[in-house]
């Protein structure tokens, strides 16, 4: 009997020592397990959250303008940051440089978002159809500026073939349009052979950043561009897509 009772007891503290194991297992499971997969669903909750800068006026739209006449719609960033600040002084100083006097004078804009990059292209036409642009880049989730180099990048372009793949752009349309003999042809007023080399040494010389540039509403990167001209001024701003290899009207 002695022996069949230790072999019982035997048994029971070997049950016992399962059931506390399990247990234990369980509550350290649950103590430090748990709450982990928890921390991870709620950052990934918090990741699809907007994380978008903060306006400096929230009861305006992301862009407005400023009317100060009735010629002239200069559109300010609403974005609380200092890159924000520094584009809208970049905007307002391009206005400030023009006669808004003249009633044949006009500043305009327009500026679309693709993703995280707001764009703005600010056209001012003056008396004599010269027209001028300026534009700005902004990322709406860290309100930094978004910077050619940045542009180029989203394309696969490279800086080094940045240059020629406006003047390609510039060439195309003259071979669209039915004008690429012309302007090989005609002389400009600086001394080049012809309008076609003076745009040509005009696009090659200019720097990457002294570019203005912009995604339009289908995300395609679209660039200003200084050319001489057959007709008209000596010289004006055209805007290139080098999506489409062509030129916006």
């Amino acid at each position: 009997m002695e022996k069949k009772s230790n072999k019982g007891l035997i048994a029971l503290i070997i049950l016992l020592t399962i059931l506390v194991l399990g247990l234990g297992t369980y509550v350290a499971y649950d103590k430090f397990l748990r709450p982990s997969e928890t921390k991870s669903e709620t950052k990934k909750d918090t990741d699809k959250k907007d994380t978008s800068v903060s306006k400096k006026d929230s009861t305006k739209p992301i862009v407005y303008d400023e009317n100060t006449s009735q010629y002239e719609k200069v559109p300010i960033i609403n974005i609380d940051s200092v890159d924000a600040d520094r584009l809208n002084k970049k905007i307002k100083d391009f206005a400030g440089t023009r006669d808004t006097y003249d009633e044949n004078f006009t500043i305009n804009y327009d500026f679309y978002e693709n993703t995280d990059v707001l764009s703005i292209i600010v056209k001012s036409t003056t008396p004599g159809a010269s027209v001028y642009y300026v534009s700005a880049n902004i990322n709406t989730k860290t309100g930094k500026e978004v910077t050619n180099k940045d542009l180029i990048e989203k394309k696969n372009i490279n800086e080094s073939d940045f240059n020629a793949k406006v003047f390609g752009a510039y060439e195309k349309n003259l071979e669209d349009t039915g004008a690429l003999d012309t302007a090989k042809s005609q002389k400009d007023y600086t001394g080049h052979s012809s309008v076609y080399e003076g745009t040509q040494n005009k696009i090659k010389n200019t720097k990457l950043d002294d570019f203005d540039m912009y995604l339009n509403s289908n995300g395609e990167l679209c660039v200003v561009a200084e050319v001489y001209v057959i007709a008209g001024p000596e010289k004006n701003f055209y805007i290139y897509n080098l999506d489409t290899n062509t030129r916006e009207k």
